[in-house]
């Protein structure tokens, strides 16, 4: 299993790759591909009509290289390719001949005019380095770095793709150009292989769009006619590669250029495209919806993969991950109740019933106390930090739900309806979620945000119960549901 502090560095590498630098790397291949396929091999008086051409057009810009470099300023190969010339077969600019080096020196004089431009394209994406400085992620995209960068692109896409699907790697290497699809109204992608069942020879798995642009970069890289994960251009089209060796590159990848690119440095672990799978299924299992999206800041993530079927020892849990996953839950709901705290001070609702009225107490006990702080001069004026800082001692316990929220403390269970005359299993913390009574319970809120949900119900139950043809058993049952949808809105009413 990939352990947390390689999994969010890498994933988060991966899609700033795909995300960030993708753009670049395709329009500079693009760009590269264009001027390849305009090389002329026929009479120079071509050639030299192009250059005389280039010259003449104020757009035109000398490509350079990055200060320092061991080969000059001036990238000659590139300035070949610019007036169609394969640099590797004629020397247009070629410093032996009379001719050539007076080519040479018009060039300079317009690259000494400050007509320049790095690499291939100019404007690369900007990103903020480890040392605190602001400046484009590549030093240069420049033809000779352009290979290198559009594998790392390849292994990133797969990497991401194998990472965030629970896809297995012989069904991610058999993803056919074309096959990000809507499958039951969402997005997913097509896959054609499937293990030990001949009889279903296609899948479908859903994903997130993220996933889906990951797909979408590779088949733009990938020259295969078919396969969207394959070589990457400069390399024959059935040329593959090792998916092993493509997460290995890709980790040296980043790690070697994280003072240029500002990526998070991942530690060494040794991965493999089973261990992200083992590790998706877990988080699945154990914590859908909370800490994938919330550390990776990707919607719907665990959602799509939890819809794709797993073997169930792949979802057993790592210890590695358990008080990581814990603290970022903590503290994504403490997000959640600073939101509250702030909504509470504005003298907006935050909801009704009990619970509600003890976090309103003890908001107003945390803002009381600030004050005092502040009067004292053991705190500064207009620094919310402090009542931030006092709320977290508090520790209220909250737990934020769909239709009501709950707050019951676990050390103080006062008026929890879900344990009353419950078997509590050994070991176990909290409320039985499964036997929540919200309009019954005094540590329910019920907050403006749910209280649409519940006025739908009380609408849905009235419209099923007008039906005259219903037996006394059904109407009886629905007339129980709506008495305690009734309670429950009346909350809000009181």
């Amino acid at each position: 299993m990939v352990k947390p502090g390689t999994w969010f560095p890498l994933v988060r590498a991966a899609w700033t790759y795909i995300d960030v630098f993708g753009p670049d790397i395709l329009k500079a291949l693009d760009r590269w591909q264009t001027l390849q396929a305009g090389f002329h091999y026929g009479p120079t008086r071509e050639i030299h009509r192009r250059f005389e051409a280039w010259l003449a057009d104020p757009a035109s810009r000398v490509p350079t290289r990055p200060q320092g470099h061991p080969q000059g300023t001036i990238n000659w190969s590139q300035m070949n390719a610019l007036v169609g010339r394969d640099f590797r077969k004629y020397n247009f600019f070629e410093m032996q001949t009379k001719a050539g080096r007076e080519r040479r020196q018009a060039v300079e004089r317009l690259a000494a005019s400050g007509r320049t431009q790095i690499g291939l394209l100019p404007g690369l994406a900007q990103v903020e380095r480890p040392d605190g400085s602001l400046g484009p992620w590549s030093e240069s995209l420049q033809p000779q770095q352009l290979h290198f960068e559009a594998l790392a692109l390849r292994n990133a896409c797969y990497c991401f793709v194998v990472a965030l699907s629970k896809m297995r790697d012989s069904e991610v290497r058999e993803i056919c150009k074309g096959s990000v699809v809507e499958y039951f109204g969402t997005t997913a992608v097509k896959s054609t292989k499937r293990k030990l069942d001949p009889s279903l020879p296609t899948k479908h798995w859903w994903i997130v769009d993220p996933v889906a642009k990951a797909v979408r970069t590779a088949e733009q890289l990938s020259p295969h006619p078919e396969l969207a994960f394959a070589s990457v251009p400069g390399y024959g089209p059935d040329k593959l590669f090792d998916s092993g060796e493509a997460l290995t590159d890709f980790i040296k990848r980043v790690n070697g250029a994280r003072h240029i690119t500002g990526l998070d440095e991942i530690p060494p672990q040794h991965v493999t495209p089973h261990m992200f799978r083992r590790t998706m299924a877990m988080l699945t299992r154990d914590f859908p919806g909370s800490e994938v999206a919330v550390g990776m800041q990707l919607k719907h993530v665990a959602t799509r993969a939890l819809a794709n079927r797993t073997t169930g020892s792949y979802m057993q849990k790592d210890p590695s991950w358990a008080q990581h996953l814990d603290d970022a839950i903590t503290e994504r709901r403490f997000d959640r109740l600073k939101q509250l705290f702030a909504a509470d001070s504005r003298g907006e609702t935050i909801g009704f019933g009990p619970g509600a009225d003890r976090m309103r107490e003890a908001f107003a006990a945390v803002r009381q106390k600030a004050e005092e702080l502040r009067v004292t001069g053991q705190a500064k004026r207009g620094d919310i930090r402090v009542e931030h800082s006092l709320l977290q001692r508090t520790r209220f316990s909250i737990r934020f739900g769909k239709l009501n929220h709950c707050t019951m403390n676990d050390d103080h269970p006062v008026g929890a309806k879900c344990i009353e005359d419950a078997i509590v299993p050994d070991g176990h913390r909290g409320p039985l979620l499964d036997r929540c009574q919200p309009s019954r319970c005094a540590n329910s809120v019920l907050g403006p945000e749910h209280l649409p949900i519940w006025k739908a119900e009380r609408s849905s139950l009235t419209l099923l119960r007008s039906d005259s043809s219903l037996p006394k058993n059904h109407r009886a049952a629905l007339d129980a549901q709506l008495h305690e949808v009734n309670l429950m809105i009346r909350k809000a009413e009181q």
